[in-house]
C-alpha cells in the first residue's frame, strides 16, 4: 500500500491570537487588573457616576495599588478588601469564561475551515 498525501494541513498557529489571549492571563489582580484602580465598579455601585474619583483596589494582596496616587482627595477608599476580593473571583472567573469561549470558538472555526478543505481536496481529486 503506497502512502498519499493528507489533503488536510495541519493548522498554522495564530500567533497574534495567542499573544493577545495570554497577555490577560498575567493579571495578578482581576479587581483592578494591576492598575491600582477598580476597573469594573458598577459590579458594586448602583449608579457610579462617569466624573467620580477613582475607586482604590483595597484586595489583600493586591500591590499595584501601593504604586498609585491615594490621596484621599483624589481617590476613593469607599470598598472594602472583602468586596475587592470578590471583584477578583468575579473578574477570574469571567476571564476563564471567555477563554473557555473562545478556544470553543476557535475549534469550531479550525473544523469548519478543514472541512472546506478536505471537501476542496475531494472535489479536486475527482
Amino acid at each position: 500500500m503506497e502512502l498519499r498525501e493528507n489533503p488536510v494541513p495541519a493548522p498554522k498557529v495564530q500567533a497574534d491570537d495567542q499573544a493577545v489571549w495570554s497577555g490577560l492571563r498575567a493579571y495578578k489582580c482581576y479587581c483592578c487588573h494591576d492598575t491600582g484602580y477598580v476597573v469594573r465598579i458598577e459590579r458594586v455601585l448602583k449608579n457610579p457616576h462617569l466624573f467620580s474619583r477613582p475607586i482604590l483596589c483595597q484586595r489583600v494582596g493586591c500591590a499595584a495599588s501601593a504604586k498609585v496616587q491615594d490621596d484621599q482627595s483624589i481617590v476613593d477608599r469607599q470598598l472594602t478588601s472583602e468586596e475587592c476580593r470578590k471583584l477578583h473571583e468575579i473578574g477570574r472567573d469571567d476571564w476563564h469564561m471567555s477563554e473557555a469561549n473562545w478556544h470553543q470558538q476557535r475549534q469550531k472555526a479550525l473544523l469548519k475551515l478543514w472541512s472546506e478543505q478536505a471537501t476542496k481536496g475531494l472535489k479536486n481529486s475527482e
